[in-house]
């Protein structure tokens, strides 16, 4: 488990992030979640990103609100999961913004 003074777990999901494979993703965030509590999640070069994957992250953010621990989530392009986000009527519960650096982006939830 990390402390405050050890770096944050990351992982990096790249590629489809659907049904298809939803139970695999599933499976290696939890993996990860379960183990820390400071946790970095990238999303990059993703092609397609369904409603599958949007439900796991919306959980994952809620469920680290309320375990307290420090989650966050960067992406490379936006683009590929913000239109499922409105879509999906999701928009009131996720907000997406530049990261300190201007480079990626981070997903926020209603939670943080």
């Amino acid at each position: 488990m990390s402390s405050n003074t050890e770096k944050p777990e990351e992982l990096i999901l790249k590629g489809r992030l659907t049904i298809g494979n939803a139970q695999e993703i599933f499976t290696r965030v939890c993996g990860f979640f379960d183990n820390t509590e400071d946790f970095k999640l990238y999303l990059y070069k993703n092609t397609e990103i369904d409603l599958a994957f949007l439900q796991i992250l919306f959980s994952l953010l809620e469920s680290s609100h309320r375990l307290k621990k420090n989650m966050s989530v960067h992406i490379d392009d936006p683009a590929v999961i913000w239109d499922l986000i409105v879509k999906t009527g999701f928009e009131a519960n996720f907000n997406i913004k530049k990261d300190q650096t201007g480079t990626d982006y981070y997903i926020e939830s209603k939670f943080q």
